[in-house]
């Protein structure tokens, strides 16, 4: 069995109105709601299961070809772990070989596509891992999180209040209140900040 070292992935994502990346359903869907989905099978050839920020769950297909996340993980040997799809964006969180990250940086060159690597660290098997895990987000801390941040939440000036994520949300604004400072906390806590 080959052994190397393994990444995690971090990826913006940016949709243009002209570019070929827009033929999924789920992107198109997005920009016309101006909500946040989120695929739950990313990478999946035929059906794609899809979360609201409500926690209502459907499924969609989707042509091979016209969705950039099937298109990512069938011409290259990664894993996608999540992938929110925003309006004007989308967030992909995946796992690959440090051989393949050239590779995957070209094959996001071929799509294309506008995108920007958030973040990039080495998966290891060390004693640090048992720590992430007892800080471990939540979706429901990871919608509110990516919400709040795309509406301008911590942008300074504020460019929106809780009471407008909560609405988008479908929860209360106390709730999404304590669901940003869980979110953060473990944010903190997952990069040993604290």
């Amino acid at each position: 069995m080959q052994r190397g070292r393994v990444y995690e992935v971090t990826i913006r994502i940016d949709f243009t109105q002209d570019g070929a990346n827009c033929c999924c359903n789920m992107i198109r869907f997005a920009k016309q709601k101006n909500v946040v989905v989120e695929c739950l099978n990313p990478g999946a050839k035929d059906l794609h299961f899809v979360r609201f920020g409500d926690g209502n769950i459907i499924t969609t297909l989707s042509k091979h070809k016209s969705c950039p996340f099937c298109s990512l993980s069938s011409s290259l040997p990664i894993h996608i772990e999540r992938c929110y799809i925003l309006p004007n964006h989308s967030l992909v969180t995946l796992f690959c070989t440090k051989d393949v990250l050239a590779k995957l940086y070209d094959r996001l060159d071929s799509m294309k596509v506008s995108y920007r690597i958030l973040s990039l660290s080495e998966v290891n098997a060390s004693s640090k891992a048992g720590r992430k895990r007892n800080y471990k987000m939540t979706q429901n801390q990871r919608i509110a999180l990516i919400t709040a941040f795309n509406l301008g939440y911590f942008d300074t000036p504020q460019k929106t209040h809780i009471r407008e994520i909560a609405k988008m949300l479908g929860k209360s604004p106390a709730t999404v209140h304590e669901l940003l400072k869980r979110g953060i906390r473990n944010i903190l806590a997952r990069q040993e900040v604290i």
